[in-house]
């Protein structure tokens, strides 16, 4: 990672791939899946264990739909 890098922010294809597995095996091919994000490379001399617990906690809000991401 370059200088300064803090962290990734990464889709998490196997969690993707277990929520789905299931339909999969059954033949139910076709299916929308969305991968949850997940936090990767963090860099802890500039992210502390606090502030990565305040990035996850963001991240959960995002996922969950209690952060908007576009206007109403």
């Amino acid at each position: 990672r370059p200088g300064g890098w803090v962290m990734t922010v990464t889709p998490d294809t196997i969690k993707a791939i277990q929520s789905a597995w299931s339909q999969l095996i059954a033949g139910q091919g076709g299916q929308s899946v969305q991968s949850p994000l997940g936090i990767a490379d963090v860099d802890p001399g500039i992210l502390s264990e606090a502030k990565l617990r305040l990035v996850q906690e963001t991240l959960d809000a995002l996922i969950s739909g209690r952060i908007r991401t576009s206007n109403p």
